[in-house]
């Protein structure tokens, strides 16, 4: 505590904020618990004229002129407008907060609680008023979603490393979406999981855009 007063931010006075995150596993993901030593406890991020607030644990790009480019790419390459979007494995809920305007309706699902709720308060903070936000896995949200009936004229998926589970590509396809939208971080994965989707026939790849 005493370096990161005297010594880190007393060099670099911009620092906003510094977490000490106690992860006890293995795996070098964003788990365990968020120990705030200095600073507030969240900060905002000005993304294509939106302000987006982002707490530790909260999935955000990192480099916010790459992230820019990024969400720029992902809706020029979207091209439906009207209906409803879905936008799965949605972090703090970007990418549909930025599409919202162009749906009736956006329903943001991400598996981690505070991401999640970062989204609802960035959506409210932006004056966004037409996107649902589900804390929970993608798999069972689809799964729930279409068994009740619902449809999706439009779909984001842009899934952690790993990919998405193994049932949610086949779920997915069952909506008949207009068009569908894989944001990739994983070329492995992002192959494994068009693969799966392109043998229903129902879809072919149109544009692959590297950012």
């Amino acid at each position: 505590l005493v370096f990161v007063r005297q010594t880190l931010v007393a060099k670099f006075p911009e620092i906003e904020s510094v977490y000490l995150l106690r992860n006890v596993g293995k795996a070098d993901i964003v788990t365990g618990e968020a120990v705030k030593l200095h600073g507030s406890d969240t900060i905002v991020e000005t993304l294509l004229g939106l302000e987006f607030e982002i707490h530790p644990k909260s999935f955000f790009q990192t480099n916010s002129l790459g992230a820019e480019k990024l969400y720029e790419t992902t809706l020029a390459n979207l091209k439906s407008e009207g209906g409803t979007l879905l936008d799965l494995y949605a972090g703090t809920g970007t990418i549909g907060i930025l599409l919202a305007k162009r749906f009736a309706k956006v329903h943001s699902v991400e598996l981690v609680p505070e991401a999640s709720a970062d989204g609802a308060r960035n959506a409210a903070r932006n004056g966004v008023d037409n996107v649902e936000f589900f804390a929970g896995k993608a798999e069972d949200f689809v799964k729930s979603f279409l068994e009740s009936g619902k449809k999706a004229d439009a779909i984001i998926v842009d899934p952690p490393r790993d990919g998405m589970h193994p049932s949610a590509p086949k779920t997915i396809l069952e909506f008949k979406a207009k068009e569908i939208v894989y944001v990739s971080c994983n070329p492995a994965t992002l192959a494994r999981d068009l693969q799966t989707m392109l043998e229903s026939g129902e879809y072919h790849v149109t544009d692959v855009t590297p950012v």
